[in-house]
């Protein structure tokens, strides 16, 4: 994203980068710099900065880049991941494996 490109995956530390720089001049609104408060008002955020008639974040600080605006769509689009994930958690991927039978019992019941 450096080069201003969009990141296809984003986590919340690519997030947080493209958030600090002004972070500290929000903290009246919401904290940028709180996993919690972003996730809770990204839609929000999103709608803020991709509408046309607004420059966000406002000056002195320079605009957002198309880069850094399709980064945050992406990030919430894959719904606001905290880390990578390690891939995708399958609950129905294999059938449970059938439960051994009991030891015998030492006792006979007629």
């Amino acid at each position: 994203m450096a080069d201003g490109t969009a990141v296809a995956n984003p986590v919340w530390q690519d997030i947080q980068g493209i958030f600090s720089p002004f972070a500290s001049q929000m903290m009246w609104r919401l904290d940028l710099n709180s996993y919690e408060d972003v996730k809770a008002n990204a839609q929000i955020i999103l709608l803020r900065i991709k509408s046309p008639g607004m420059i966000m974040p406002p000056p002195p600080f320079p605009p957002l880049t198309e880069g850094q605006i399709q980064t945050f769509a992406n990030w919430v689009k894959a719904k606001c991941p905290q880390t990578a994930s390690t891939g995708p958690v399958s609950v129905s991927a294999a059938a449970p494996a059938a439960a051994a039978p009991p030891p015998e019992s030492p006792f006979r019941f007629p």
